[in-house]
């Protein structure tokens, strides 16, 4: 059963989804703290946590997903 292209549709989706939940604390944040700049680097620095959470997330399904069936 293939599945790629679910789980791919599924990750188009949500991925965005994640980068907006950090991306406006990290905005208030970096603004307040560093001006500007942490304006500019919170954009950057939301896409960074977004690909380690999806890691974090992804890496162990993956395992899963890969056993093999037992008959």
């Amino acid at each position: 059963m293939e599945t790629a292209p679910v789980s791919k549709a599924i990750i188009s989706l949500t991925l965005p989804m994640m980068a907006a939940r950090f991306y406006a604390p990290a905005l208030y944040i970096l603004d307040a703290v560093f001006g500007f700049t942490g304006f500019i680097f919170a954009l950057p620095g939301a896409d960074v946590f977004t690909v380690l959470l999806a890691a974090a997330v992804g890496i162990p399904l993956r395992k899963v997903l890969r056993k093999p069936e037992t008959p």
